[in-house]
């Protein structure tokens, strides 16, 4: 009985550390029948010289001018050949046994997606927090929700490509770092993800990574993704609307931090449903 084809997607900027430990994770996988489609987004170090002399022939490389994680993601995904699908960013280490047991849960489920623990490990691939796992969400409420331990890095998912094409759920070009959350919530509003506590994915946690700096981008995503999310959900969303106030405080701390003075007024309005002249009012009083 022929295997099924499982195709890994992984977008690649300026990865030369990490990305041959990335690839050699995958060619490790105790299930092999799979393709590897990297997408090198406009990388201006040595990663396209590095995937070449990394001789297999299920690894293809498209090379584009700088389009974002989005667009490479999307575009490695029109390629795919797939019946399973994986977005393998391009500085994670899968576990040998990744593909195997998403493969077997999958083929005894109805989910549409199966994903497991997250290990979290510095830039030199150390465990970070040695006892604690830190799960995918798998439901709408988990990926709105500010606590620690949710981790919704999309390497840690292996999607049934049939889904994604059925229902046209891409990531959102409009959205940056939160485009992971995004894609997740398509997802889940179609289907299940079901959840695994083994052969997890090893997420690098990196110094200069856009999620955990505050920056004039990072604020400028988090400020497309209340946009996005409001018109995502229907008003009545509990889950939602709960989001929205928290999300209003993140974004007007993280411009009171950047010195963006009206951003910082204009959502902490919207996290009290204050007028910016009342809200004024309050500051100076």
């Amino acid at each position: 009985m022929k295997s099924s084809l499982v195709s890994i997607i992984v977008p690649c900027y300026n990865a030369e550390n990490y990305i041959k430990k990335t690839i050699d994770s995958v060619l490790c996988q105790t299930y092999q029948s799979f393709e590897i489609i990297i997408i090198n987004d406009g990388s201006k170090d040595n990663s396209s010289n590095i995937i070449r002399t990394i001789r297999d022939d299920r690894i293809h490389l498209l090379e584009q001018k700088n389009q974002g994680v989005s667009s490479s993601r999307n575009n490695g995904a029109s390629l795919a050949k797939g019946e399973f699908i994986v977005f393998l960013d391009a500085d994670d280490i899968l576990h040998p046994k990744f593909l195997e047991r998403r493969i077997f849960t999958l083929n005894k489920s109805a989910a549409i997606a199966c994903a497991s623990s997250v290990v979290l490990v510095d830039e030199k691939g150390n465990k970070i927090e040695e006892n604690k796992n830190h799960f995918a969400a798998n439901k709408p409420s988990q990926i709105l929700d500010f606590k620690d331990g949710i981790v919704t890095c999309p390497s840690s998912y292996l999607f049934k490509t049939e889904f994604l094409k059925q229902h046209k759920i891409t990531f959102n070009k409009n959205l940056q770092s939160s485009a992971d959350k995004y894609f997740l919530l398509e997802v889940l509003k179609q289907g299940e993800i079901k959840l695994i506590n083994e052969s997890p994915i090893y997420y690098r946690i990196l110094n200069e990574s856009m999620s955990h700096k505050i920056t004039k981008n990072l604020l400028k995503d988090q400020i497309a993704f209340y946009n996005e999310i409001k018109m995502f959900f229907e008003d009545n969303n509990r889950d939602a609307n709960s989001y929205y106030g928290r999300l209003c405080f993140t974004i007007a701390a993280s411009a009171y931090y950047l010195k963006e003075y009206f951003i910082f007024i204009k959502y902490l309005c919207k996290s009290f449903l204050l007028s910016p002249k009342t809200m004024i009012a309050l500051l100076i009083k």
